[in-house]
């Protein structure tokens, strides 16, 4: 997942700056980051793992972590300075994380469910008295098929938290902006 994220980060940028890219491109450019991705995804998981008993509580952590994927691909961060640029990003912003984190579990949980009862059901309508062969097969394209809805949605998904990204990148230059002309004014105030 942080893979696709990461070319789906690539392009959004690409977009959003109006350059054109090709897929093979968006590839490589989000493949110069695949160790520092792959780090970050196993540093995760191993967190989510460690923390099944305590899920609620772990659920905030890893809502603040989920901007890690753009701090690595965009602003070219090592992968622990990722973790604590998306923590700097999401402070005072952890229940609209945690609110996107939900909603993305939701709709992809959903995705996932629907497509595979709805493929799995028609294969099962379709080739209801079929050999075990026939049943392979209609199984094979129904998961394929399943695999393409997931994939869309996954997108959307990825794209939503790249834009949360930039959101909370343009709060954090709003804050550092607001913090600099504060303290001018103290300084200008103390002479």
């Amino acid at each position: 997942i942080y893979w696709t994220q990461a070319v789906l980060v690539v392009a959004v940028e690409a977009a959003r700056t109006g350059e054109h890219v090709s897929t093979v491109r968006l590839i490589r450019r989000a493949s110069e980051h695949a160790n520092a991705l792959t780090v970050a995804f196993l540093l995760l998981a191993a967190l989510l793992l460690s923390a099944f008993y305590t899920f609620f509580l772990v659920l905030p952590l890893v809502a603040r972590f989920g901007l890690v994927v753009p701090g690595i691909v965009l602003e070219n961060t090592p992968v622990l300075k990722a973790f604590g640029r998306s923590w700097q990003l999401t402070r005072g912003k952890t229940w609209r994380a945690l609110g996107l984190l939900i909603a993305s579990g939701a709709v992809v949980g959903v995705t996932v469910g629907v497509a595979l009862g709805v493929t799995f059901g028609i294969v099962g309508a379709v080739i209801p008295d079929a050999g075990l062969w026939d049943y392979c097969l209609g199984a094979a394209v129904a998961l394929s098929l399943a695999g393409v809805l997931v994939s869309l949605v996954l997108a959307r998904v990825g794209s939503a938290w790249c834009l949360f990204y930039y959101d909370m990148r343009h709060y954090d230059e709003l804050r550092r902006a607001e913090r600099r002309q504060a303290e001018a004014g103290a300084l200008a105030t103390a002479r």
